[in-house]
């Protein structure tokens, strides 16, 4: 079934387990708190989406730390906390955000799908694509992506054994719902879900199949793009809870 721009409405149990403000951070720092915040969480490993002061860059976040992409226009000067405006580590049952406030930091830990979670909610899942229509390269768990004709390209997070996916891939997006003071729908808090191959989407995060790599960060429904066409979806689409 392809599930290319499809929404998804259904009822979860969720909760938000942490939130933090006045996070002052320095290299050292960010590992350490990413490690205190998801210690205990299913998976060895997640993928990570950054967004900086000058790029944006994705990572992998396992016990050994953040391990960015392979992209040699970005310098480990630039990869760290003084230049970091929003970071999202997430898989499909959870998502750890964390995001500039003036000189500190603030996160929220959200997790889905367990006993543990209280509170059931109603969530939209829809997807949003990412540029790139051909991989230009691969490197280990890595791809390059390239926009034909546009001169625009990214590294993603892509396991080495998995065959090459299906493009543009597209990010998974989750809004939670809730109502306001005059009864009118309205979301409330929003996180990224997984990196998809075209056709995946919705229907495979509702099934709890992902693939093992994944984006970005602030909200309101994704914009649905035909198939063949692509979307930004770093810096816009999801946001801060």
């Amino acid at each position: 079934m392809v599930d290319d721009g499809v929404a998804r409405v259904s009822e979860q149990p969720s909760c938000v387990r942490s939130r933090r403000q006045g996070l002052l951070l320095d290299d050292g720092d960010l590992n350490r708190v990413l490690a205190e915040e998801t210690a205990g969480l299913p998976g060895d490993e997640a993928p990570a989406l950054a967004q900086f002061d000058h790029a944006v860059a994705w990572a992998r976040w396992s016990a050994a730390g953040l391990a960015w992409a392979p992209d040699p226009r970005l310098e480990p000067v630039d990869l760290t906390p003084a230049c970091l405006l929003d970071l999202r580590v997430f898989t499909t049952g959870w998502e750890l955000h964390l995001w500039r406030e003036g000189e500190t930091f603030a996160l929220r830990l959200r997790v889905d799908g367990t006993e543990r979670e209280p509170d059931v909610t109603r969530v939209l899942d829809e997807v949003q694509y990412l540029w790139g229509t051909r991989v230009a390269s691969a490197s280990g768990d890595w791809l390059e992506l390239e926009e034909g004709g546009r001169g625009m390209r990214l590294w993603v997070p892509w396991p080495a054994h998995k065959p090459q996916p299906l493009l543009p891939l597209a990010l998974g997006v989750r809004s939670y719902l809730g109502t306001d003071e005059y009864g009118l729908v309205d979301v409330v808090d929003a996180r990224l879900t997984g990196l998809f191959p075209r056709g995946g989407g919705p229907a495979a995060i509702m099934s709890g199949v992902a693939a093992d790599a994944g984006a970005s960060a602030p909200a309101m429904p994704v914009s649905r793009v035909p198939p063949g066409e692509s979307t930004v979806a770093t810096g816009e689409g999801v946001s801060a809870p």
